[in-house]
């Protein structure tokens, strides 16, 4: 699956008519701004249309705007018109487009993105928290999300082992391991050094707050580089704000691995298969 934008797109036609297969009033009435050149008119000159997409099906597309229904505010930029076709709901796709949207919002040094809905639950699972209510251009209450935007993910480099090792630190108190020392941070940056283990990071502004690993390998799934996720830990502040699925999807990425295992407890299995671990390959033992 790849996040195309529409205006990007060497082929607007065929998008546009998926578009319009949603089965969803607001998804008709972006159909026909798109249809009518009115776009940019009614949500400003720098919005984008974000495309979910996998070959040419159309899986979820949402806006990335300077306005949206709530009208007159202060407030931008929004993500407008979230839809996800039916087949393809419970696998959270918005997420990808959010994923987008956070990129995006990034590189503009934008701090918060807002978000207007009546839905109550459906957003706070990607990170978005409510703010206030406020009246729609038709006079209709709604509700207005806002997300705060992590300014970056990137992969840490052994220079920056004194962030990582407050992280480790804090990691493996939180799960109840003993606090690792001087001897083992040696080991972890030789490591690193030699590219033995990749750490990846979210970062807001100078300040890392979250933590993941890959170590790469050769596996004979697919006879191609595999990957061992470990070391997966967010700052209690930051957690719940759509932080650690776009870490994982960050790390997964940039790795370079065609496939990426995790080893777990069993009271977390169900938060890797939120992550998007979702194939069970038998037990995981260690040899002693």
């Amino acid at each position: 699956m790849q996040v195309i934008s529409f205006y990007d797109s060497d082929n607007q036609a065929h998008w546009l008519e998926e578009i319009k297969r949603s089965d969803w009033r607001a998804g008709a009435f972006l159909h026909n701004l798109l249809s009518k050149g009115a776009f940019f008119d009614a949500v400003g000159q720098h919005s984008k249309v974000l495309l979910l997409t996998e070959g040419d099906e159309l899986i979820s597309f949402c806006t990335y705007a300077e306005k949206d229904d709530i009208q007159p505010t202060e407030l931008t930029p929004w993500v407008g018109f979230v839809y996800t076709f039916p087949a393809h709901r419970g696998h959270r796709y918005a997420g990808l487009l959010f994923d987008e949207v956070r990129r995006l919002a990034g590189e503009e040094q934008v701090k918060e993105v807002y978000l207007s809905t009546n839905h109550i639950g459906l957003y706070e699972k990607y990170g978005f928290t409510y703010k206030t209510q406020m009246n729609d251009m038709d006079g209709e209450p709604s509700r207005v999300y806002v997300r705060k935007i992590v300014t970056a993910y990137r992969k840490i480099m052994p220079a920056e082992i004194d962030p990582l090792w407050e992280l480790q630190k804090a990691y493996k108190a939180e799960i109840g391991e003993d606090e690792p020392g001087e001897r083992e941070r040696i080991r972890l940056s030789t490591a690193m050094e030699k590219g033995q283990i990749l750490f990846f990071g979210a970062w807001d502004r100078e300040k890392l707050i979250g933590c993941c690993s890959v170590t790469v390998g050769f596996s004979t799934f697919d006879y191609a580089p595999g990957g061992v996720f470990e070391d997966f830990y967010i700052r209690p502040a930051y957690r719940h704000r759509g932080i650690a699925p776009a870490l994982v999807r960050f790390a997964y990425s940039e790795s370079g691995v065609s496939s990426m295992t995790v080893g777990c407890a069993d009271c977390d299995v169900e938060m890797y298969r939120a992550l998007g671990f979702s194939v069970r390959l038998g037990n995981l033992l260690a040899f002693e």
